[in-house]
């Protein structure tokens, strides 16, 4: 699963709707989204990518696999 979460200077956060990366032979093919994962764990993805914006006071755009 591969998340988009932004964060603004004001500390405001956006979460994208999680994707569901294919690789083959180390080359990214295709992102299905949404992930076909679990509502609990779509949510616990959107918390811990937070929590890394949060905790590196991060301003920006950022992807957590």
């Amino acid at each position: 699963m591969v998340l988009l979460r932004a964060r603004g200077a004001d500390g405001s956060t956006v979460a994208y709707e999680p994707g569901e990366n294919a690789h083959e032979a180390g080359i990214l093919r295709r992102t299905v989204v949404p992930a076909g994962s679990s509502p609990d764990s779509l949510a616990e993805a959107k918390a811990i990518a937070g929590r890394i914006l949060d905790a590196l006071d991060y301003v920006g755009v950022i992807g957590v696999e």
